[in-house]
């Protein structure tokens, strides 16, 4: 009898536990991206060249299975692309420059949440390691990497990750 009870206890914390934790998905994407109201000051949504089209279909755009396979060893070291489950990107180019590339903003879901444990803890120590170009934010499975190849662009990033921060801590309220 004591078996049984203990068993059935285990049972019920392990479906609690499932039930207060969410995965993220792309209708929650949807709801954090970056929008063109907040583009930072300065800046515009990049045009994509002809010739990163293959990878880059549009901008703002999710990656299709091959992009994503393609890009996730270059977002950070050892990147994983079997773990990702998708990718929307938005690339900013300072006014003028069109088809620059200055502030890119990565949302990352991970396939489950041991998946993004791991992915994004190399995320995490890879923009640590680059902190004056890049800032990171993640909760359960989803990760938001934003990156500037300048140094002068970090206040544009760091507002980019407040909002994107405020939008993902709304996200059960709505």
């Amino acid at each position: 009898m004591k078996k049984i009870c203990v068993f059935a206890i285990i049972i019920t914390i392990t479906i609690c536990g499932y039930a207060f934790t969410r995965d993220y998905s792309l209708p929650d994407i949807d709801r954090i991206r970056i929008t063109a109201g907040d583009v930072p000051s300065g800046f515009m949504i990049a045009q994509i060249p002809s010739f990163a089209r293959e990878v880059f279909r549009d901008n703002p755009c999710y990656l299709n299975s091959n992009g994503i396979k393609r890009i996730a060893k270059h977002l950070y070291p050892n990147g994983d692309y079997n773990a990702i489950s998708s990718i929307h990107f938005t690339i900013m180019a300072k006014q003028g420059r069109p088809f620059g590339d200055d502030i890119v903003c990565y949302i990352i879901v991970y396939r489950n949440e041991k998946a993004a444990q791991k992915e994004i803890k190399k995320l995490t120590e890879y923009a640590e390691f680059n902190n004056q170009r890049a800032a990171v934010t993640a909760k359960h499975n989803l990760a938001v990497f934003i990156h500037s190849d300048d140094v002068a662009n970090m206040p544009a990033v760091a507002q980019l990750k407040r909002t994107l921060e405020e939008r993902i801590a709304n996200l059960g309220e709505n």
